[in-house]
């Protein structure tokens, strides 16, 4: 099941607004994102509460490489 069932699923299939495509765009991917526990990015974190608990290089579709950054919330 991805996010966006999981956000219908959550309103009884009937989330609130015209679009709800809107509305887990602008509230429920925010919300979501605040309560995971790790969180990947392409960008360093130099700052926060976060802990570096990877960091994964890859080729881009030019095949230059780049990093993906794995941290850690704290508990």
């Amino acid at each position: 099941m991805g996010a966006f069932e999981n956000y219908v699923r959550a309103y009884g299939g009937h989330p609130p607004g015209n679009n709800p495509r809107d509305g887990y765009f602008a509230d429920w991917l925010t919300k979501i994102d605040k309560s995971a526990l790790y969180y990947v990015t392409s960008k360093e974190q130099r700052s926060g509460q976060l802990q570096l608990v990877a960091t994964l290089p890859y080729r881009n579709m030019q095949l230059h490489e780049q990093m993906v950054y794995v941290y850690k919330r704290p508990s």
